[in-house]
């Protein structure tokens, strides 16, 4: 599989391509998120010295918590969407924050909805 950019766009070229695949496969790659979600980004995204350097610093906690969710919505063929604001596209030397706001749900039949958005923000 080819690596994508670590854009906005990068992430929906491979969702689109991800959520082709069949539902074991795809079983494969959400655990194998959830195992290791530095691992999978490094595997599936082509990413610049500052996007390791930051992906290296992340906290335990932060990717525990976008691992979970984000293997929870690629296993249920929902939409995951990066914002990153056009603006700020390209200034890396700014302080970055990445906030995630979860609006996956699950009921009582098992069936599964919502979305899941990771936003940048410069400050």
């Amino acid at each position: 599989m080819e690596k994508f950019p670590f854009t906005p766009q990068g992430v929906q070229d491979l969702l689109t391509q991800l959520y082709a695949l069949t539902d074991p496969q795809l079983e494969l790659e959400a655990a194998s998120l959830q195992a290791d979600l530095p691992a999978w980004l490094r595997a599936k995204f082509d990413l610049t010295t500052h996007q390791e350097t930051y992906l290296d610093n992340l906290g335990a906690t932060f990717i525990n918590f976008s691992a979970t969710r984000s293997s929870f919505a690629l296993a249920n063929r929902l939409p995951i969407e990066l914002i990153v604001p056009e603006a700020a596209r390209g200034q890396q030397e700014q302080e970055k924050i990445i906030k995630s706001s979860d609006k996956t749900s699950l009921d009582s039949n098992d069936e599964p909805s919502g979305s899941l958005t990771f936003e940048v923000e410069f400050q």
